[in-house]
């Protein structure tokens, strides 16, 4: 399968371009967004500012029969363009009715999901269908399909697709990921079982005449690193790059990219407690104080305390557009995979020849880069023109070169804020280097004369770490 791609950064023209080759060429087309504010935004500038016609919002979100699509199956054939949601779009259950559209999906799906399943201390179910395994609490091991009970598993994934047994319909996911060999992990406890398994949506499924996504980056994320691993999917520069007003933001040399704490930020060094006070707290306040009688817009983790001024935006920030003149940001949550997700990842990863820290590499890129890069980009850094003096505030090292590599080449680094979360600081322990990566890094960093206070030589770190991987994978 080939899915078409725009990779731009936000309020480059994307969703334009798309609007206007629709346009123009007559297709009939499913533009799929990922809120509905944003479905009602695209059709808006459809009719108003491009003059299209014979277009209509379907929002299957909020209907009692989503599963049914009833509300898409009464528009489809009759209407040239029809703009729906991430979430209508997985909800689809005949594909075959939408043969003759192409779909233009604006910002990258959540097409992959981690789910997990609880059950008391009797798993007999489980245990009849899988490999012998044993559990002990805490632990968390394998679970395989015992294939000689293969077809008594398909019966009961019918049995649950159908809607004929409320066990099969409350098992079905678990069904479908033992029997497509995708890795599942069961964990023993005090209460009982929870499996831990991988539901990704089905794209062979799809009957598009065609697929295109807009987003920033879709094959660095997790969705994009499973539909080529598990969907043989290809990406392919669609022709429509070349119709948006640009592909990155020039003029970054006015960005000044400013790190919050030494070593990887997570809830856990979020909460670790320095002089009577948590870390967060600590950098809450050094905030509050540099931004004193200053505008700013802030994300952090819902279960954290709100800063006392300031505009709170929500997380994954995708289309909001209302606060491109502000040119100070602070991104202060943290996303990363807990030890079972790690597990799994690993062995996902390894199962598809990947590097073992390729997908949990991907999920951060996903749950916490991407949506972080997003937040600031709602800022003035989206006034391509512009040459007011951007300020981002980050969690730690690692975003903002991430940033700074993909984003924005000329911004500058600037770690004189940062609080220190830990007595020792290395450019092994920061980029979470293996024994064999930081004997051959020590070479490196002594023959470069590389400095962990110089934030430029981070950057030259991480390349050389990802060049090293990528040959130790060939």
């Amino acid at each position: 399968m080939i899915i078409n791609t725009i990779e731009c950064v936000p309020s480059s023209g994307k969703t334009k371009a798309i609007l206007t080759h629709i346009n123009q060429t007559g297709e009939k087309a499913i533009v799929a967004s990922i809120s509905m504010m944003l479905s009602k935004q695209s059709y808006d500038y459809y009719v108003n500012k491009i003059g299209g016609t014979d277009a209509v919002i379907v929002d299957t979100d909020h209907r009692t029969k989503r599963n049914n699509n009833d509300s898409l199956k009464e528009v489809v054939g009759g209407s040239q363009v029809i703009f729906i949601t991430h979430a209508a779009l997985k909800n689809i259950d005949d594909f075959s009715l939408f043969k003759d559209y192409s779909l233009y999906i604006d910002e990258v799906p959540d097409l992959v999901s981690f789910e997990s399943l609880k059950f008391n201390s009797n798993v007999s179910y489980i245990r009849d269908i899988c490999l012998p395994f044993s559990c002990g609490v805490g632990d968390v091991v394998d679970l395989c399909l015992d294939d000689t009970k293969r077809n008594k598993v398909i019966d009961l994934a019918h049995d649950g697709l159908r809607k004929r047994d409320d066990i099969a319909v409350q098992m079905f996911p678990l069904y479908r990921a033992l029997l497509g060999e995708i890795p599942v992990k069961i964990q023993c406890s005090v209460d009982g079982y929870t499996c831990y398994f991988i539901e990704d949506h089905d794209v062979s499924r799809w009957r598009f005449k065609s697929v295109t996504v807009a987003s920033s980056n879709i094959k660095g994320t997790i969705t994009g690193k499973i539909l080529a691993c598990y969907h043989d999917v290809q990406f392919v520069e669609s022709p429509l790059q070349k119709q948006v007003d640009f592909k990155q933001y020039k003029n970054t040399k006015r960005i000044k990219i400013h790190v919050l704490a030494d070593g990887n930020y997570s809830r856990y060094v979020g909460d670790r407690s320095q002089s009577g006070m948590t870390v967060y707290n600590r950098i809450k306040i050094k905030i509050e104080e540099m931004m004193k009688g200053k505008d700013f817009i802030y994300c952090t983790n819902t279960y954290r305390s709100k800063f006392s001024d300031g505009q709170e935006i929500p997380y994954n920030s995708h289309g909001l557009n209302f606060y491109s003149n502000y040119t100070n940001v602070v991104s202060l949550f943290s996303y990363n995979p807990l030890p079972w997700l790690r597990q799994m990842l690993k062995a996902v990863a390894l199962s598809s020849g990947l590097e073992e820290e390729e997908l949990i590499d991907a999920y951060v890129v996903s749950k916490y880069f991407e949506p972080a890069f997003q937040l600031c980009a709602r800022s003035d850094i989206r006034h391509n023109n512009s040459n007011k003096q951007i300020n981002l505030f980050v969690p730690d090292m690692r975003l903002a070169v991430y940033m700074k590599e993909n984003y924005f080449p000329d911004a500058q680094i600037i770690s004189d804020e940062t609080i220190k979360t830990r007595s020792r600081n290395s450019f092994q322990s920061i980029l979470e280097m293996d024994e064999a990566e930081k004997r051959a890094f020590a070479k490196y960093k002594a023959r470069c004369g590389l400095d962990i206070k110089n934030p430029d030589h981070m950057c030259i770190a991480r390349r050389w770490l990802t060049d090293y991987r990528n040959k130790k994978a060939t």
